[in-house]
């Protein structure tokens, strides 16, 4: 089965509820059990960086800040989606 992490990625860009309806096609009621339950009990993890928080770092308004989001995001998403605003901050700051 699929690791917290890789559950982590995939509740991140997915609907919950999307998920565990897909997950009916792809396993039967027994096999598809724990997965669904796992996607039920697992908080929606939300990327803790907006731009605003690039500008308060002296980044211009502008399209860096959307590559550097993206770039952070990346990153965090490799992760498995558990670095906090702070470490995605650092993270930020290597870019700048």
């Amino acid at each position: 089965g699929a690791d917290d992490a890789t559950l982590r990625r995939v509740l991140a860009d997915n609907d919950p509820t999307h998920l565990i309806d897909k997950s009916w096609l792809g396993f039967g009621p027994a096999e598809g059990t724990d997965l669904r339950t796992r996607l039920r009990e697992m908080p929606r993890p939300v990327f803790p960086l907006e731009g605003r928080d690039l500008l308060a770092l002296g980044v211009a308004a502008g399209p860096q800040v959307g590559e550097i989001l993206r770039t952070v995001r990346t990153w965090w998403l490799d992760g498995g989606c558990i670095a906090d605003a702070a470490a995605c901050l650092r993270e930020a700051r290597k870019l700048i």
